[in-house]
Formats: C-alpha cells, sequence, structure tokens
C-alpha cells in the first residue's frame, strides 16, 4: 500500500464532518474527532502569504491551525518550518494482510456490532473517546477494501507539528509527513 491509498483509506474511513475549498488549501472540519479528520491539505501550489489565510479560516471553524504534509510535499514543509511550525506527532501507517492479524477468537470473546453497544460506548469513554470521534465513526460510509499488500510493511505517513512561538490569532499546528 503505497502512502497515498492509505491516506485515502483514512479519509474514507475517519471522514471530517465537511470539507471546503479554499485557494490552494482543502479545509476540514473535523468537529471535535480528532487532528488528522481537521487537518488542511495543500491541494495546490502554496505561498506564505496562504497561511494567515488558512489559519484564519480554521479558526472560524473553530479548531486550531493543522496542516496535513504529506510525502513530495518537502516544498510545503519547509515554509511551515520557516514559519515557526514544528513537529508535533509523527504518524507511521502500518499495512499487513489481514490474515496475518486475525488470532482465533474463543466464542463469545468479540461481538461484532454497529452501531456501538452502550458498554463499548462506556468503555471508549473511560479511554478518553468522546462524542467527537465517535461522530466521526458513525460518518465513515463502510469499509473499503485497498488491494492486501504482499508482505508487513511501515511507511512514514505524516508528523504533527506545531509553531515554535506565537503568533497572535493563530493556533498554530500542523501535520508533516516525514
Amino acid at each position: 500500500m503505497t502512502p497515498a491509498e492509505l491516506l485515502a483509506t483514512v479519509e474514507g474511513t475517519w471522514p471530517p464532518a465537511r470539507t471546503v475549498r479554499a485557494g490552494p488549501w482543502m479545509l476540514r472540519d473535523g468537529q471535535g474527532g480528532g487532528q488528522r479528520v481537521s487537518a488542511a491539505t495543500a491541494e495546490g501550489p502554496v505561498v506564505p502569504g496562504d497561511l494567515a489565510a488558512m489559519e484564519e479560516a480554521q479558526g472560524m471553524m473553530g479548531q486550531p491551525a493543522l496542516v496535513m504534509v504529506r510525502p513530495g510535499e518537502e516544498a510545503l514543509d519547509a515554509m511551515l518550518a520557516a514559519a515557526g511550525y514544528r513537529v508535533k506527532d509523527p504518524v507511521i501507517g502500518y499495512a499487513a494482510p489481514a490474515e496475518a492479524l486475525a488470532l482465533p477468537l474463543k466464542p463469545a470473546t468479540a461481538i461484532p456490532h454497529w452501531p456501538p453497544l452502550a458498554m463499548t460506548c462506556d468503555l471508549w469513554a473511560e479511554g478518553g473517546i468522546g462524542p467527537g470521534r465517535i461522530a466521526v465513526m458513525r460518518r465513515a460510509a463502510g469499509p473499503t477494501r485497498p488491494r492486501a499488500p504482499p508482505s508487513w510493511r511501515s511507511t512514514r505517513v505524516s508528523r504533527c507539528c506545531m509553531p515554535s512561538r506565537s503568533r497572535p490569532g493563530t493556533g498554530g499546528r500542523a501535520l508533516r509527513a516525514g
């Protein structure tokens, strides 16, 4: 699975509430569902002046500025670094054939269910999974079936960055590929 295929799978299985195209940016309204579902991506060439518009637009959505930099976007990565963004959370995607991960289950040890049972929501809540993330799960249209890779692979897909210096009016976070 290539990084692009993995990112497309994430987009389909962890979808934002809405997307808005603004200049070179695709903005995602995550509504509290997490960083990847709230990250902006560059869909065309970006210049330093485009950062302020992206930061303001994300602020208007009630979320901090967050940019996902994908493999091959080294110029954007350098521009963000020059603007004071820093790495926050590296993201590495793993892919393997399902058969390599599946273990035989004893009867009644796992119960496939959707929507989630109340006990599942209680367990998630204890682990910090709140309504915003559950809403993302409800938005997902269903599973996708990407081609199974021939063997275990890992690919650095992205990493989060935040500005190392604060600028007025910015929440300033970024997701960056590496």
